[in-house]
């Protein structure tokens, strides 16, 4: 079979990763067009028209139809490369279907139709967008998150060389059903919050296992915190990482990520600082890639994210984002003893 116009494409691979096959809109028959897909607006303007603009450039699209205010998608306007027809009423309905996008989700997205047979589709690390399942999911606890997570995931499943990482504490039970589900070894990761001398709620940074940090450097600046005051609160939680991974680990060593899939998992992300310095460290022992997989975040979080991982999932991002515990029934705190328990029970995965 002839490969279709767009195969290797890099703008088709900008616009794959955005959606995947659920987002989809149904197959329109008119106009040569075998599919359609939409993607999410990002918060960049400048973004936003590049996007636009490399796409009414190729032959294997058959229809730019723009950017589609969701308020109002009857005031849809086609802006055509090869003079097709306007998309019909039966189109415009499928553009309120809940599968599309998340129910109230009002930012413009941009459609496209592509010639050719339909590529394969699967969930990747986007530019400037991302996948978002509902604003408005709910989790009984972190167990249950993390068996929706894996469906989400679902594409990784039986993936040699797969990986999990569990993120200490509240990654480790989302992390280890996750890792059951796709047949993953699984291992824990630790990262602490570096905060802020007398008030260390307010996090400046994160140290993550391996010693790898990142700083918030709006944070650093504006409280005018030193480079020894920083220095000081590196030692200390060097020294409780320590602590807890000879008391989650006893005597195993630590899993070897070089050349594997790792999928990095917590039980959701707020400021995405700890995660961000997860990915960093990982990055740097040379990991065949890198995915973060979260049940909950802001999307301004999981945004930043992808600009590093290589694929970022998250299964909701509310509209109004408070804080983690808020889309969970249950969300108690994990204690040592939980995490220990987890990490000796098997799952179904084991080193390849």
């Amino acid at each position: 079979m002839e490969a279709p116009p767009y195969a290797g494409d890099p703008t088709f691979e900008r616009l794959r990763r955005s959606f995947q096959p659920a987002d989809l809109l149904p197959e329109l028959q008119a106009a040569g067009v075998h599919y359609t897909i939409a993607v999410e607006a990002a918060d960049d303007p400048a973004e936003n028209e590049s996007l636009l603009a490399t796409a009414r450039h190729h032959d294997w699209i058959a229809r730019v139809i723009g950017w589609v205010p969701l308020a109002d998608p009857d005031e849809v306007t086609e802006s055509s490369t090869h003079g097709r027809h306007r998309p019909d009423a039966s189109w415009r309905r499928d553009l309120r279907c809940p599968g599309l996008l998340p129910p109230g989700c009002h930012q413009p997205v941009l459609v496209v139709g592509l010639v050719g047979q339909q590529p394969e589709m699967r969930p990747m690390n986007p530019p400037s967008g991302f996948l978002r399942r509902t604003p408005t999911r709910r989790f009984r606890d972190r167990r249950d998150a993390g068996r929706v997570l894996a469906d989400e995931l679902a594409s990784y499943r039986g993936r040699d060389r797969l990986l999990v990482l569990g993120l200490a504490r509240g990654g480790v039970p989302v992390g280890w059903e996750v890792a059951s589900a796709l047949g993953a070894e699984l291992d824990v990761f630790l990262v602490r919050k570096l905060g802020v001398p007398q008030w260390r709620e307010l996090a400046m940074g994160a140290l993550a296992s391996g010693g790898g940090v990142v700083m918030n450097d709006d944070v650093v600046s504006s409280l005018r915190i030193t480079d020894q005051q920083v220095r000081a609160a590196i030692d200390s939680e060097t020294a409780e990482l320590q602590r807890r991974e000879l008391a989650y680990r006893g005597g195993r060593p630590v899993v070897d990520p070089r050349a594997r899939i790792v999928i990095l998992v917590d039980d959701g992300i707020a400021t995405g600082a700890s995660m961000l310095a997860a990915v960093r460290t990982i990055r740097a022992t040379g990991p065949e890639s890198i995915v973060v997989a979260v049940p909950v975040g802001p999307a301004t979080a999981c945004r930043e994210l992808a600009a590093e991982a290589d694929d970022v999932v998250c299964a909701t991002m509310p509209a109004a984002f408070e804080a983690v515990g808020q889309v969970y029934n249950d969300f108690h705190q994990v204690t040592d003893d939980e995490v220990r328990e987890l990490l000796a029970t098997p799952t179904t995965g084991a080193a390849t």
